[in-house]
């Protein structure tokens, strides 16, 4: 009731209800209006992730954490003995039990025109077996690159042709490397083509249906990108020390903020050759 502008009306409108229920951690104004209080277990006491306080940031600047983070942590503090408590999600279980009805749980993953995915819909069905919360948060995080599983090794998804700019480097790729091959002296040093075969069309959709068969290999680089303090996606400084640790420096491939256009091997010596004479080992 106090978070409301109007108070005395809040009050009016809610001593007028046939039924009261809140949930509450305690006998606040609006608990103390209730027919019933449903005392809920407190944080400690249940698992939680990072996606409330990460969605904030959706709703105003200086708010939750501007750059993708999460964070999981099983519950940590066992019930009081004879406790009632419960879950917020298990009193809307038991309601829907008890009506016949499932519940729909649509996940958004940001606000409006900054969502960051297309929001993710699943059914609960109380009239099976009841979940456990670690089960719901596991659902709400279904897809994530980072699996609750202990032991699961993270889902990377590498997108590969995922943009137009990929899918027209990949048909003129092809379409350059079999005009190479079929040209002298080269030809007649070419027994068939292998991949993506003579008999695939010189087509669009063709070629890149092909191409989708393909993965990576060598040459990986910019996963700890090398960048001034102030670039936000940049995780070594140009001396390849890791910003804000001390102690630690990243040397090798890594830390190329791009991809070069040759084989790696060059540029990657004297990444790891400059900055050890000066690091203390």
């Amino acid at each position: 009731m106090m978070a409301w502008p109007d108070q005395k009306r809040a009050f009016a409108a809610l001593q007028k209800l046939d039924l009261l229920v809140t949930m509450d951690t305690e006998m606040t104004a609006t608990a103390e209006l209730s027919d019933y209080v449903i005392a809920p277990r407190l944080t400690l006491e249940t698992p939680m992730t990072t996606y409330m306080p990460e969605s904030v940031k959706y709703y105003g600047t200086t708010r939750g954490f501007p750059q993708p983070y999460a964070a999981y942590t099983p519950s940590l503090v066992e019930l009081p003995a004879g406790s009632d408590v419960m879950e917020n999600w298990e009193f809307f279980w038991g309601l829907a039990q008890r009506m016949g009805t499932q519940i729909d749980v649509t996940m958004r993953y940001g606000n409006g025109p900054q969502a960051e995915a297309p929001p993710m819909t699943f059914t609960l069905d109380p009239a099976g077996p009841k979940p456990t919360t670690d089960a719901l948060i596991e659902l709400s995080c279904q897809g994530s690159r980072i699996s609750l599983e202990p032991g699961l090794p993270p889902r990377i998804r590498p997108h590969y042709l995922a943009t137009e700019h990929d899918r027209r480097v990949t048909v003129d790729m092809v379409r350059l490397m079999r005009r190479l091959a079929a040209a002298p002296p080269l030809a007649s040093l070419i027994v068939e083509e292998t991949f993506p075969g003579a008999a695939m069309p010189d087509e669009d959709e063709a070629i890149i249906a092909a191409a989708h068969r393909d993965q990576s290999c060598a040459h990986a680089v910019g996963t700890c990108s090398m960048g001034a303090a102030d670039d936000p996606m940049a995780v070594v400084d140009p001396r390849l020390r890791m910003l804000g640790l001390e102690g630690l420096r990243v040397m090798d491939c890594s830390v190329m903020p791009t991809q070069p256009s040759g084989n790696t091997n060059a540029p990657v010596c004297p990444a790891g050759n400059a900055p050890s004479s000066e690091a203390i080992i």
